[in-house]
């Protein structure tokens, strides 16, 4: 067979993609070091390798992406969303923590529809990331999305769960 491993499916998508993807670290490291996969090809959404191991919570391959293979930290996807946004959505308060602290990365950056990284960590129900995003980088709970003026943080998490409202409240007697 001539296969290339950079070759996209329909959605943009190679196989690196789909490793990154699922977690899996030996194929991240098979199909770059045995097949030369490009980690900075970029899919119909504008997600590179990066970006899908950082919505999967994949620390150990967001790692080795950003110390070994120096992939860019600071592309955005189509919709405007960071590293951050992304871990952030996966709940994988190491990784947001990972990327905040030793990266560098901004938790107050804001997608095209106005979401910071707390939006997305309060639709990934991580309580834990929730207050961290409130008390240590003061995330605004009450904060809007730019475009139809919902808090995600009110909107999509309180109706479902009574420690989120206590967690609001509290940030309102600050």
């Amino acid at each position: 067979y001539n296969l290339n491993a950079n070759d996209t499916d329909t959605d943009g998508r190679t196989p690196l993609v789909y490793s990154c993807w699922s977690g899996s670290i030996n194929s991240v490291k098979y199909l770059i070091n045995n097949h030369n996969s490009d980690p900075s090809i970029t899919d119909n959404d504008g997600m590179t390798c990066l970006h899908r191991s950082c919505r999967n919570g994949h620390i150990d391959i967001t790692q080795y992406l950003i110390e070994v293979q120096h992939c860019n930290i600071n592309k955005t996807d189509n919709e405007g969303r960071t590293l951050v946004h992304h871990a952030a959505w996966s709940g994988n308060f190491d990784l947001v923590q990972y990327l905040i602290t030793e990266q560098g990365l901004s938790p107050t950056a804001v997608d095209k529809d106005g979401l910071t990284a707390l939006h997305y960590a309060s639709m990934s129900l991580n309580l834990s990331l929730v207050k961290e995003l409130i008390t240590t980088y003061q995330l605004d709970p009450h904060q809007a999305d730019s475009n139809e003026g919902h808090t995600h943080f009110i909107k999509h998490i309180t109706s479902q769960y009574p420690q989120y409202i206590s967690l609001l409240h509290s940030t309102d007697n600050e």
